[in-house]
């Protein structure tokens, strides 16, 4: 816990939203939803302050898409993932998390060749999924 910052039920309701579903991004409204379906309602402005502190620890990731689906949030495996760039489904807004090598060459390449340092965690690439 951070010295100076208070811990409530409905606080650790947002992180336990969050980690109990790797790989799924949600908006502050599903969070809002779920916490209250598991029976531990929380207000959308707790919700927001709490992202806003789970992002700056590093625990949360924030991703602002350009359509209107708005800015999801997903929870960061800190136990030595590695950053996974997103995959966007431009027809259905489906998100999967990639891993790839062939990623992880270019990012390399863009830093070495280019001195600019791509950051995964923010990084979506649009394009159709297997199903559309």
């Amino acid at each position: 816990m951070v010295p100076g910052v208070y811990q409530t039920k409905q606080k650790d309701m947002i992180s336990v939203c969050l980690a109990s579903r790797p790989g799924k991004l949600l908006s502050a409204k599903e969070i809002h939803a779920i916490c209250g379906q598991e029976g531990t309602p929380v207000g959308l402005v707790t919700i927001y302050r709490q992202l806003a502190r789970l992002i700056s620890e590093g625990k949360v990731k924030k991703i602002i898409t350009n359509d209107n689906s708005g800015t999801r949030f997903g929870w960061l495996d800190t136990q030595g993932q590695k950053e996974a760039f997103l995959l966007k489904c431009d027809r259905c807004g489906r998100i999967v998390h990639v891993d790839c090598g062939l990623l992880e060459e270019v990012t390399a390449h863009m830093s070495e060749k280019h001195d600019f340092r791509i950051d995964a965690v923010k990084s979506v690439l649009y394009g159709r999924c297997k199903e559309c």
